[in-house]
């Protein structure tokens, strides 16, 4: 089967119109690091081995229960609707973990809160940047995107873990809490300057 050719023009296009849209939107990655750090915690609170992974298990029905009502939920209110409730539910959740992590009765309140975050924003961002993508490189920009989230994962355990070592298990999630708040003003600010080019009836932002 030919394969279409593609001018060179074409292409360098592209990819700048892609690293633009990663440029304006680079508040969208997601702030945080491994899982595994949550499960540490958890066994620093005293928590068995079995009764670590069943906090992971709690974690993960959560976000499974919850992901197909709140995509719903966000096509009826709009993706702000989920994202900055996320957003500051991540905060809480992080806060949570370093000033009651030494705590194991709070640990099923932080793994199933934090499940709970985890469907409300997961499945919101990728509408949103699908959306906000032209239709024409929508698929690269997801694929740089999920690019962009795995190194973004990648980098903030590897600093999360040199928190952890030098000040302490409580550190990165304050690092966290910090980030995110930054995440919060900026995506605040975003939704606020785009609302006047939402569509009331699909809750989309449109370019002009």
């Amino acid at each position: 089967m030919s394969v279409p050719f593609v001018p060179r023009e074409s292409a360098v296009c592209r990819k700048q119109a892609v690293y633009s849209f990663l440029a304006r939107h680079v508040w969208i990655q997601r702030w945080e690091f491994l899982a595994a750090f949550l499960l540490l915690r958890a066994s620093d609170a005293g928590l068995s081995a079995p009764m670590v992974i069943m906090m992971y298990f709690l974690s993960s029905v959560a976000a499974s229960a919850l992901a197909y009502p709140f995509g719903r939920l966000s096509d009826k209110v709009g993706r702000a609707g989920l994202l900055v409730p996320g957003y500051i539910l991540f905060g809480l959740v992080y806060l949570g973990f370093a000033f009651f992590g030494g705590y194991a009765a709070a640990m099923p309140v932080l793994f199933i809160a934090y499940g709970i975050y985890t469907a409300l924003v997961s499945g919101a961002e990728r509408a949103f940047v699908a959306e906000q993508a032209k239709a024409e490189f929508r698929g690269t920009v997801l694929g740089v995107y999920g690019l962009c989230q795995g190194g973004g994962l990648l980098i903030a355990s590897i600093l999360a873990g040199a928190l952890w070592t030098s000040f302490g298990a409580g550190a990165p999630f304050l690092s966290g809490v910090l980030l995110v708040s930054l995440r919060l003003l900026v995506s605040g600010y975003y939704f606020e300057k785009n609302s006047l080019k939402q569509s009331p009836k699909k809750h989309i932002i449109v370019y002009g």
